[in-house]
């Protein structure tokens, strides 16, 4: 998916293929195949929609409360509780 990497401290490995807690925003990538959601599990994750299936995932250290991409898909600003990313 290629993210720049971000001052909250995201961390990548093994998860579960689904949110664990509430989804506070989604946001589709310009050509509209993939979704991403926000959670207050501290995850942000990529889907799928055709297979709607996770392709890949980020956790924080503070739960992102929304998200968007950039018109070409290339950045992702997030605010956390408390927090302002880019």
């Amino acid at each position: 998916f290629g993210l720049p990497s971000s001052t909250l401290s995201p961390s990548i490995g093994p998860s579960p293929p689904r949110h664990t807690g509430p989804v506070t925003d989604l946001s589709f990538n310009p050509s509209g195949r993939r979704l991403l959601s926000a959670s207050l599990d501290s995850t942000i994750r990529v889907w799928d929609v055709p297979t709607a299936t996770c392709v890949d995932w980020m956790r924080f250290s503070t739960a992102p409360t929304s998200l968007t991409l950039s018109p070409t898909g290339e950045y992702m600003a997030t605010t956390h509780l408390n927090k302002v990313g880019l």
